[in-house]
C-alpha cells in the first residue's frame, strides 16, 4: 500500500523521489541497485501499463529515475531512459533532458496534449490509500482538504470540501449514517474564528439534541463515518481505494452492512476496493470469490496467491485460515 501511495505522490503529484522512496527502506536481503515498480490499470476500456525504475546515484546517494514508461493497449505512450525523454506516443523526443529526481509523467502530461497521459495520471492521482486512525483526527478544519490523508487526520477539512462540492453524495452519505449510528442526525460545520471551522455530529435522543465535536466521538463512530465517506465520495466516482484493517474499532453489527453496501457501490460504479483484513466476517464474505494472500517463505520475499479455500467446503474461509488449511 505504501509503495502505491508513494507512486501516486511522485508519478501523479510530482513530488521528488527522495521525499518518499527512502534508500534505507529498501529490501534488506536483496543486493541490487534497481527498484522496479509496475502498475496495470484498465481505465475507460483501455489497458494501461506504467513502469518506473529507480536507482541510487550521486554523493550523497539519492534515488533517481533510470527509466520510465507508459503504454496503452501495448502501444507506447511515454518512454524515458537515463534522464532523456525518448518518445511521447509515436513522436520522437530524443535529446530532451529531464530532471531525474522526479518522475517524468506529471511534467509531460501537463505539457503534452495527449489525452492518454492525462487520463492515467488523473486516475493514479485519485487512488486513495488509507489506514484510518481515529486517534489522529481533530474537529478543527482550518481550510478545505481536497484529499484525505492516509490516516484521515484531516477528515474535518476533507468534509469541509465535500459538503460544498459533492452535495448530492452528501445527502446519501448522511442517510446511511442515520441507519448505522444510533441516534445520529447530521454532520455540520460551525465557524470558530477567521477561516476556521469545527466539525460537529448531532444526535437525537428522547426529544433532546446533543451536539458533539467530531474529535470527541468514540473511536468506532469516527472510523465508521470515514468508511461511509470513502464509499460515497470515492468509490461512487469509480475510483480505487485500499483500506488497511477497516474493521478496527468497529463491531460486527456495524461492519457487515458496510461490507454489503460498498460491494454494491463498487459494482454499480465500476470502482475498485481492496481491503487488508484478518476479520472473520470480511474473510467469509469476500475471500472465497475475491481473496488473495500475501505469502512469505521465512525471511524471503513476499508473493501474492489467490485464496485457496474451497467454496464447497463445510468450513468457512475464516475457519480455514484459523486452522492453517488455507495454503494447502
Amino acid at each position: 500500500m505504501d509503495a502505491l501511495r508513494y507512486l501516486r505522490l511522485t508519478a501523479a503529484r510530482g513530488d521528488r523521489l527522495e521525499t518518499w522512496f527512502k534508500l534505507d527502506q529498501r529490501t534488506l536481503w536483496l543486493d541490487q541497485r534497481e527498484q522496479v515498480f509496475e502498475i496495470e490499470a484498465r481505465i475507460e476500456g483501455g489497458n494501461y501499463a506504467y513502469r518506473l525504475v529507480i536507482e541510487p546515484q550521486g554523493r550523497p546517494r539519492r534515488p533517481v529515475v533510470r527509466s520510465e514508461s507508459l503504454s496503452l493497449n501495448d502501444q507506447p505512450v511515454l518512454v524515458v531512459e537515463g534522464g532523456q525523454l525518448i518518445a511521447v506516443g509515436s513522436e520522437s523526443r530524443k535529446g530532451y533532458a529531464l530532471e531525474q529526481s522526479r518522475a517524468a509523467l506529471p511534467t509531460v502530461a501537463e505539457e503534452s496534449n495527449r489525452r492518454e497521459l492525462r487520463r492515467f495520471r488523473e486516475w493514479l492521482g485519485r487512488v486513495v490509500c488509507s489506514h484510518i486512525n481515529p486517534f489522529s483526527m481533530e474537529a478543527r478544519a482550518e481550510k478545505e482538504a481536497l484529499r484525505p490523508r492516509v490516516d484521515f487526520a484531516n477528515m474535518a477539512g476533507w468534509y469541509r470540501h465535500l459538503v460544498q462540492a459533492r452535495r448530492r453524495e452528501d445527502l446519501a452519505f448522511l442517510q446511511d449514517l442515520r441507519k448505522s449510528l444510533d441516534g445520529f442526525d447530521q454532520l455540520f460545520l460551525e465557524d470558530a474564528g477567521e477561516s476556521v471551522r469545527v466539525l460537529y455530529a448531532e444526535f437525537l435522543r428522547d426529544g433532546r439534541t446533543a451536539k458533539i465535536p467530531f474529535g470527541k466521538l468514540s473511536d468506532g463512530q469516527r472510523c465508521l463515518i470515514c468508511l461511509y465517506a470513502i464509499m460515497h465520495f470515492v468509490v461512487s466516482k469509480g475510483d480505487m481505494v485500499i483500506i488497511d484493517e477497516p474493521d478496527n474499532f468497529i463491531s460486527l453489527r456495524e461492519i457487515q452492512p458496510w461490507l454489503m453496501a460498498i460491494e454494491e457501490m463498487a459494482d454499480d460504479h465500476k470502482g475498485q476496493v481492496i481491503l487488508i483484513s484478518h476479520h472473520p466476517e470480511i474473510l467469509n464474505q469476500w475471500a472465497p470469490a475475491y481473496g488473495v494472500q500475501f505469502v512469505r517463505d521465512g525471511a524471503g520475499p513476499v508473493w501474492v496467491e489467490k485464496f485457496k479455500g474451497d467454496p464447497e467446503s463445510p468450513l468457512s474461509a475464516a475457519e480455514l485460515v484459523a486452522r492453517g488449511w488455507d495454503l494447502e
